[in-house]
């Protein structure tokens, strides 16, 4: 029955903390009755494993502590390197420090899931248990292997979906995807950098980002994408140098997801707006002049007249305007200045 409820536990458990407690009230359940039992849950692998819980008697002295496989009994390495499952009469328990513990009674199931370690259940009692207990506890760390073997199942499958979803959108926008390394490398560029720039991704992938970019604006780029605060966003518009030579003007996004374990660096997002800058010059440029004598206009005028007066000339020189007046200019203008 005990085993029967756990089993039902496990499979409704929706994280892996779920089955850890399910796992440590079956196993108590288990040995209920036993003098000094305690129960501790250790994850890890062959080499190191941690204690992240325990209950019973000298559980505060397991709680949170890494255990060095080699240091344990040689029959607790065996069971481990073997992955079965092993009931001693005496020996120390692998979750307590010899110098704190006492030999005791030790029972050890080895947690193996996808053919690989990944911690034990131990269960310390100053009498050894029967082998009926002893089984069950053994069948409970199968099922808890078989419910960590199978949600791991589920979440790869849940990330490589993830991945070929995010993929297939990388793949087919238009603008740039990248990542660069700490020191402003491509570690990783999208397939439409053909379109955008010519090149091929391979080809930009170690290369620096500052080969690239247009040698005014190496500085401030680079300076800008190091200083990212984790987490954050900056951007810029920066002239980019495409393969056929051309300069390009590309709007940049630089996120930091140096932290994150599946992109592990500096996010580069970017789109063509040489266009609109180059209309946005056109049109501050027209602003500033007269559209018949490609002149400067009177808004120009004052503009430079303030500037010339808020700085002046150090050389001492003085500041003449001369003023051409042309007789019925303003009616020829009106007249014919538009056709």
């Amino acid at each position: 029955q005990i085993l029967g409820r756990a089993n039902v536990s496990f499979m409704a458990s929706e994280n892996h903390k779920q089955m850890y407690q399910v796992a440590i009230a079956g196993v108590l359940a288990l040995v209920d009755g036993a003098r000094g039992a305690r129960v501790s849950l250790l994850l890890g692998t062959s080499d190191a494993l941690m204690v992240v819980s325990s209950t019973g008697l000298g559980a505060w002295r397991a709680g949170a502590r890494y255990v060095n496989t080699y240091r344990l009994m040689p029959e607790l390495v065996e069971a481990l390197d073997n992955r079965k499952s092993v009931s001693l009469a005496s020996s120390y328990a692998p979750d307590l420090s010899r110098r704190t513990g006492q030999p005791t009674a030790v029972v050890l199931a080895p947690l193996v899931a996808r053919n690989e370690l990944r911690g034990a259940i131990t269960v310390s009692t100053l009498e050894q248990v029967d082998m009926q207990t002893f089984h069950g506890i053994e069948m409970l760390a199968g099922q808890l292997s078989l419910a960590l073997g199978s949600a791991e199942l589920t979440e790869e499958r849940h990330r490589i979906k993830h991945e070929l979803r995010f993929t297939a959108l990388i793949e087919n926008a238009r603008d740039l995807v990248a990542v660069l390394d700490a020191n402003m490398r491509f570690v990783f560029v999208s397939a439409s950098v053909r379109g955008l720039l010519g090149y091929e991704p391979d080809r930009l992938v170690d290369t620096l980002l500052s080969d690239i970019v247009h040698p005014d604006n190496q500085t401030s780029v680079v300076m800008l994408a190091k200083g990212i605060v984790p987490g954050t966003r900056e951007q810029s518009e920066t002239r980019v140098r495409a393969l056929n030579g051309a300069w390009l003007t590309l709007d940049m996004k630089f996120t930091d997801l140096k932290d994150d374990s599946v992109v592990g660096g500096i996010v580069l997002n970017a789109r063509d707006v040489t266009e609109r800058c180059l209309l946005e010059e056109e049109l501050s440029r027209k602003a500033l002049m007269d559209s018949l004598t490609a002149m400067p206009n009177r808004l120009e005028i004052v503009h430079r007249a303030d500037k010339i007066l808020s700085d002046p000339d150090d050389s001492g020189a003085g500041l003449a305007v001369l003023w051409v007046d042309i007789d019925d200019f303003k009616t020829l203008n009106g007249s014919l200045g538009f056709h």
